[in-house]
């Protein structure tokens, strides 16, 4: 997607220092010779918040969530908590080759790309719109390499905080499977279920999330 989906969420902590790169690939933005790995997306975020002064709490949202997830599991030093809104489960997501055949053929179609984000925010078209952005190899390795990437194994090391969102609406994911394969997995973990929202949390209900998250600092600052 793009930097700008955290734009409302932004809005509504406005007291709160928030950082959203543009992972190398997408939002209009160039790869500057960044793979397109968890691997690759990790590092790239990891240099950004090495050059932030003060403790970090870092969000992830869908294939966002996994690599904050990666992340996470290399335990930096400047990771305070991490919050996951509707993340891509830790193992391999595997779909056949005639779904992926035809979500890699989307690229570039506003039509089809309307179809393939259906149901994902109650309004999709900034999610087209953003999709529209995205390099071709940006956009075809996350359905061919970040999707089946498969970090089940690493998730245990993960330590600090954690904060796992659920959408009551979110036609992806479900509380039952981010409770199995995400919470009990991490230890120090918890789900919430906003209500109201879809996929994109934080786009369908960012001052209902904003909540969330203000409340989650506030314990973690303790």
């Amino acid at each position: 997607m793009s930097s700008a989906t955290f734009s409302s969420l932004a809005d509504e902590l406005s007291e709160i220092s928030v950082v959203a790169p543009n992972l190398p690939g997408f939002g209009a933005t160039t790869s500057d010779g960044c793979g397109h790995s968890l691997a690759d997306y990790a590092e790239y975020i990891c240099e950004i918040a090495d050059g932030i002064d003060g403790d970090v709490h870092l969000v992830g949202l869908s294939m966002g969530g996994k690599i904050a997830m990666q992340v996470a599991a290399s335990q930096p030093t400047w990771l305070r908590s991490l919050i996951l809104l509707a993340p891509s489960y830790p193992d391999a997501t595997i779909v056949g080759p005639d779904a992926v055949a035809a979500q890699l053929a989307a690229y570039g179609d506003p039509d089809a790309l309307k179809a393939l984000v259906n149901g994902w925010a109650n309004d999709t078209s900034p999610l087209v719109e953003w999709a529209l952005q995205a390099s071709a190899d940006a956009y075809g390795c996350w359905l061919t390499a970040g999707r089946p990437a498969d970090i089940s194994n690493i998730v245990k090391n993960i330590e600090v905080p954690t904060l796992v969102l659920h959408g009551a609406n979110d036609p992806l994911r479900t509380a039952a499977g981010l409770m199995e394969r995400v919470v009990d997995r991490i230890a120090c973990s918890e789900l919430r279920v906003v209500n109201g929202a879809s996929h994109c949390i934080q786009m369908d209900q960012p001052h209902e999330t904003a909540l969330v998250i203000r409340e989650w600092l506030g314990r973690q600052r303790g």
